[in-house]
């Protein structure tokens, strides 16, 4: 299950996902530990170029220059989990935002290439 999304050949697109977040448990605020986001894209169909990770409106890491492809939407796995630098005290809200880049087909035409998005979250420290 999840979220199919197709995209024009040739064509990029940033993607935001909203991660369900518990900001404050037993008066202490969470740390968010490793962000996941499991997801689906068959090989010549294109690939994840950055991964951007928020709390609220505040950008608070960055991933550039990925190239993200292949099945991982059934498991947390070392390709779809989010290394952060630091554990980040969470403020308002997890998100994370995403840049898929849609291949162009050179000597044929292609069908609109398909990111399979089956979940996103994190793993957070209470």
């Amino acid at each position: 299950m999840g979220i199919e999304l197709r995209f024009a050949p040739g064509k990029s697109s940033l993607c935001h996902i909203p991660i369900p977040t518990p900001v404050i448990m037993d008066d202490k605020r969470a740390k968010v530990k490793a962000p996941y986001l499991l997801f689906n894209v068959k090989e010549g169909q294109g690939q994840i170029k950055n991964i951007h990770v928020y709390d609220g409106p505040f950008r608070f890491q960055t991933f550039d220059n990925l190239s993200l492809k292949g099945k991982h939407d059934d498991n947390v796995d070392n390709v779809n989990t989010i290394s952060l630098t630091n554990f980040h005290e969470v403020i308002y809200g997890m998100s994370i935002s995403f840049y898929f880049t849609a291949p162009t087909g050179i000597d044929s035409p292609i069908p609109p290439p398909l990111l399979t998005i089956t979940t996103a979250g994190a793993d957070f420290l209470l």
